[in-house]
This record gives structure tokens, sequence and C-alpha cells, in this order.
């Protein structure tokens, strides 16, 4: 074979080879490109990778604040123990870090006002309002989602509402030698009468005692001094586990059929023994009063988290306690604490009847208490057509509990569950 025709046929071959080359290559180009940017590319899988990594990281770190919440008692807060509507989804404490007994608990279901009576959904304003001065001297006011508000008692010593008889404990309560008013002597619990908490007296033992089942006078008695002594036995536990209780902050009304505690635009919305028509069992008048008031905590939707009664009185003689220690004249006889006249006024219509947050704890209503009272059971806080010293925020007397009494409403009270 010629020269010319070996360089001609060495040429081809090497063309062809080159074209095949280049074809190999882009098609590697192509499958690398696409490993590089398609939907199942190194790239997006990386992103991907990425995304979860951050998704789980986060997840983790809002368990850990969650956990972090749960634990922390020192004034601090998160954003995420608070609904939208400012209202806790679960208990939060404060503790003074110069007074161990003093402390606080806003329990789950309510949400913490400002001074402005707005409710706090900012978690940064909790710590300007629950400090040690607030707390001791102008009042924590919370608000449940049904609109009723009430304000935190604190008790210093839980000893001074109660004294023990054998292994039972018994209210301990403020009165003077007379009986009629708040002073410095602390009246026990007398078996044949007198002032006294968690005990029944004769009319307990009426037809119209509907709080116990039995047609005997004397087994009606028993069983509902058992009644009580429970009752009075959860609230003492809970007052000295944390710390304080809860008062309604206006007298008792009744709105749309609930029983609330809230500013009231009509006077005739404030619950009053009289008025009050008989319904599931309960009659108007002491009996009735006292089972709304423990169905309160019920109709509201916090029960879960705090149980409702009418005010013990020797909770009443701790507010009375707590207010004296901020220089209020609780024993007052001037008539100028509150609304007295010929007229009711709406509770809560004028701040001048406000004391540590609280409204009208003299004057206009009375307020029924748990409290029996030789044959009856003690009424506190003097009314509006009051004289002498029966004016003061802490005057009492006793009626007995079938009466139907015009003039008296209660107060509620709440005690968080332990």
């Amino acid at each position: 074979m010629c020269k010319k025709e070996l360089l001609n046929k060495s040429k081809g071959i090497t063309l062809i080879s080159l074209v095949i080359t280049i074809i190999v290559l882009l098609i590697l180009a192509g499958v690398a490109l696409n490993s590089l940017i398609g939907s199942t590319s190194i790239i997006e899988n990386a992103n991907k990778a990425a995304d979860s990594y951050n998704n789980a990281v986060e997840k983790e770190n809002t368990e850990l604040r969650k956990i972090v919440n749960i634990i922390k008692s020192d004034g601090t807060y998160e954003e995420e123990i608070l609904n939208e509507q400012g209202y806790l989804t679960q208990n939060y404490n404060y503790k003074s870090s110069t007074n161990s007994n003093l402390k606080i608990t806003i329990p789950k279901g309510f949400a913490l006002l400002n001074a402005s009576g707005n409710v706090v959904t900012n978690t940064q304003e909790y710590a300007t309002i629950l400090t040690d001065a607030n707390i001791t001297g102008n009042g924590i006011v919370v608000k449940a989602k049904d609109g009723s508000e009430f304000v935190w008692v604190p008790v210093q010593d839980v000893t001074d509402m109660y004294w023990t008889s054998d292994t039972r404990r018994v209210g301990q309560m403020y009165f003077n030698d007379s009986g009629n008013n708040f002073g410095t002597k602390r009246t026990q619990y007398q078996t044949n009468g007198g002032i006294g908490e968690a005990t029944t007296v004769d009319a307990d033992g009426e037809s119209s005692n509907t709080l116990v089942s039995g047609e005997n006078s004397d087994t009606k008695k028993a069983a509902t001094l058992n009644k009580f002594q429970s009752e009075f036995e959860a609230m003492i536990t809970s007052v000295q586990t944390y710390g304080g209780f809860y008062v309604g902050r206006y007298e008792t009304s009744v709105i749309n059929e609930k029983v609330k505690s809230v500013k009231t635009t009509v006077v005739d919305q404030i619950l009053r023994a009289e008025e009050y028509e008989s319904k599931d069992q309960c009659v108007n008048n002491w009996y009735g009063l006292y089972n709304t008031a423990q169905r309160y905590a019920s109709d509201a939707g916090v029960s879960n988290s705090v149980t409702s009664c009418m005010i013990w009185g020797c909770a009443y003689d701790q507010i009375m306690l707590w207010m004296q220690n901020n220089g209020i004249n609780v024993k007052s006889t001037e008539m100028t604490q509150g609304n007295f006249g010929n007229d009711y006024i709406n509770t809560g219509s004028n701040d001048s009847y406000k004391f540590n947050n609280i409204y009208d704890l003299c004057g206009n209503h009375l307020e029924w208490t748990m409290t029996s009272m030789w044959s009856g059971r003690a009424v506190r806080g003097g009314y509006k057509g009051s004289t002498g010293d029966k004016t003061a925020m802490s005057s009492s007397e006793g009626v007995g509990p079938s009466a139907q009494k015009s003039e008296a409403t209660t107060r509620i009270q709440l005690f968080l569950k332990v």
C-alpha cells in the first residue's frame, strides 16, 4: 500500500475517534449537570438535609424552652406559656428573692392585668408587675376568660388562720371580745356556738339545708360538718402550699345566668339572696349562695386549676390583716370608706371604695361568709344602711342560713389545687 493511502486512512480514524470522544464527554457532562441541579440532585438533597437539620434544631430548642418554663420560679417568663390572648397555659410561679414566705402563683386559664386593667400579652411586662412591693402593697389582679377578676391575698403565716383540735384544724378568727368587730384577739372555735369555721350550728340541720341528704336533723348536722371540714382542710392546705389565695375583686353578680366577679352596669345584677331564684337545689338564702359560689370554677371553665367557694371568715380576716399592715383602717366607723345611704351602687363603680385593688368591701352589700356565728352564719363588711361599728370593713353579724337577706350577697374565694 502506498504512503498516500495509509495517511488518508490514519486521518479518517482520528476524526471518528474525536467525534466519539466529544459525544461521550457531552453525555458525561449532562449526567454530571443533572446530578448537580436535578430534582434528586446533590444540591437539592443537600438543601433538604439542611432544612431538616434546622427544623430539628428549632423543635429541640422549643422543647427545651418549654422545659425551662416548667421549672423556672425566679420571675422570668417565656412566651410559650401564654396563648395569643395572654392567658396562661400552665401555672406560673413567682417567689420573692428576699422573703421566702412571699410568693404568688397565677393559675393556668387566667391572665395577669396591668395597672390600666389590660391583659398583659407582652411577657416582659410580667417582671415589672410581679414585684414584692406590688404583691404586699397594691394587690395583683388576674382575670378569668369569663371576665371575672380576682385579687391575690398573700398570707404570711397560715397558722393565723386555724388552730388544731385533736387532729382537726379549725378556723381562728380575729375578733374583739364582743365578737362584732375585727381586732387583735384570736377567737377560737367554741363547741357550743360562738364564732368558728368548719362547724355547724342548729340551723344547719333544718329541712332547708339542701347541702346534704337525710331527714333527721342530727344526721344532717353531722353530714354538713364533715362536708365543711373537708372543704376547710383543702383550703388551708392550698394556702399553706401556695402562700395565699384569690378573692373576688367585686361583689358577686349574676350575668346571663352565670355567677361572676365583675364590675356591673346594672345594680340588679348583684347577686342578692332574696332575689336569687331556686335552681339546681340552690335556694335563695345562705345555702343557695354557698352552692352558687362553689359552682363558679366549673361554670367558668377553671376547675382544673382552682377551687371556688364562698369566702371563709378566716380568709376574710387575712384580707383585713393585709390591709391593716398597709395602713388601712379596717375598723373605721366614719362611713367614708364605702357606699352608705338610700341606694345601692354598681359594684366597682367608685374607685374611692377600692382598697388593695378590691372593691366594695365596706358598705353597699353585706357579704355572707362560711363562718358559723351563734345561731347562724356571719355576714361581713357592712351595707348601705349600716351605722356605727357595722360600717367597718370587718364588721359582722350572725344571720340564720335559711334567712332571705335582701342586702346580703357573697364574695367568691379561689384557692389553687394542690
